[in-house]
C-alpha cells in the first residue's frame, strides 16, 4: 500500500472580497445563457466552534462553468481525486439526451495558477483532485445525500455537511457548507499532510448544468493551513439568468485535494491534523488505485 498524507483546513485570517467570472465553452444549449459574474456568492463565513462571524462581505465565485447541455455526470467511482474518475476529473460527460456526452473538462475543471493537478496515486499521471461529498436532490425536498465512501473509507462526510433552500421573498437560493468538529477524526484515517484549496457547486435544473468554484485565494492566501479552525461558509446563488428559470433538479458539492510529495508514517504514528474542504482539517492516507 502507498501512503500519502492529506489534510486541509483554512485559517481565519482577514478575508478579501476577489472576483473573476470566468465562462467556458462546451456543449451549449441555444436556449441557455453562459454563467456570470454574481451567480453564486459566499455571504458569510463564520468558526465552527463558536459560530463567531470572521467575514460578512459578498464573496463572489472564483471561475465558471456552463452553462452545458446534459448531466453533470459521471460522478467518480474511486472517489480520490484521480484523472479520469468523474467528470471534474475529466472523464466524459454522460448525456441521457440527443448527440452524445464529451469531455468537456480536459485534464480537470478549475485549474489555474497557483492551483496545479498533482500525482496522487504516483500512476505518472497528474490528478485533478476533485472528491466528490453529495448532492442535494430536489432542493426543499429532500437534505443533502452524503457521498458513502472516500476511497474505501466510510462516514467521513455527514448529511449536515450541505444544505440549500428557497427564499422566495428575494427569489434567490440561500446554501450552507456546514462542515462538523468531527470531520477530523474521522477523517485522520484518508487524508494527511496536503491541503484541500478548492470547493465547487455544481446546480442542475432541466437538461442542463452550471459549475461554480471558490478558492483559499479568495480569502486572504494561496494555500490554507493547519493552524486556523473549521470553517462554516453560507452564500447565495441566482440561476435564472443561466437556466431561465430559478427551480432546480439538484446541486452537487466537491472539493479539491491539491497533493502532495510529503510523505507521512503509517497511521498509527500519525498526529491529526486540521481538514478542511475549504473550512475542514483532515488528513489523508490514499491506498494503491
Amino acid at each position: 500500500m502507498k501512503t500519502s498524507a492529506k489534510y486541509f483546513t483554512l485559517s481565519a485570517v482577514a478575508l478579501i472580497s476577489l472576483s473573476s467570472a470566468s465562462a467556458f465553452a462546451g456543449t451549449v444549449s441555444t436556449t441557455l445563457n453562459g454563467c456570470a459574474s454574481g451567480n453564486v456568492t459566499v455571504t458569510t463565513v463564520t468558526v465552527a466552534s463558536t459560530q463567531t462571524v470572521i467575514n460578512a462581505a459578498p464573496i463572489n465565485f472564483k471561475s465558471c462553468y456552463g452553462a452545458f447541455a446534459g448531466n453533470d455526470t459521471p460522478y467518480p467511482t474511486t472517489n480520490l481525486g484521480y484523472f479520469n474518475d468523474g467528470l471534474l476529473n475529466g472523464q466524459n460527460q454522460k448525456w441521457q439526451g440527443p448527440g452524445t456526452g464529451g469531455d468537456l473538462f480536459g485534464n480537470g475543471a478549475f485549474l489555474a495558477s497557483p492551483y496545479s493537478a498533482y500525482d496522487l496515486n504516483h500512476d505518472g499521471i497528474a490528478d485533478p483532485g476533485w472528491i466528490y461529498l453529495g448532492k442535494v436532490d430536489g432542493p426543499g425536498t429532500n437534505g443533502f445525500e452524503a457521498v458513502t465512501k472516500i476511497g474505501a473509507y466510510t462516514g467521513i462526510v455527514l448529511d449536515s455537511f450541505f444544505s440549500i433552500s428557497f427564499d422566495a421573498t428575494k427569489g434567490i437560493w440561500n446554501w450552507a457548507f456546514t462542515p462538523d468538529l468531527g470531520v477530523i477524526a474521522r477523517a485522520g484515517v484518508v487524508l494527511g499532510d496536503a491541503y484541500f484549496d478548492q470547493f465547487a457547486l455544481v446546480f442542475k435544473q432541466g437538461n442542463a448544468f452550471a459549475a461554480y468554484n471558490f478558492t483559499g485565494q479568495q480569502f486572504g492566501f494561496d494555500h490554507p493551513t493547519s493552524a486556523g479552525p473549521v470553517l462554516n461558509f453560507f452564500g447565495t446563488a441566482d440561476l435564472s439568468p443561466v437556466f431561465g428559470s430559478r427551480g432546480l433538479s439538484h446541486v452537487s458539492l466537491w472539493a479539491r485535494d491539491p497533493g502532495s510529495d510529503n510523505s507521512v508514517p503509517e497511521p498509527g504514528t500519525l498526529v491529526l491534523s486540521a481538514l478542511a474542504l475549504v473550512g475542514l482539517g483532515t488528513r489523508r492516507r490514499k491506498a494503491d488505485k
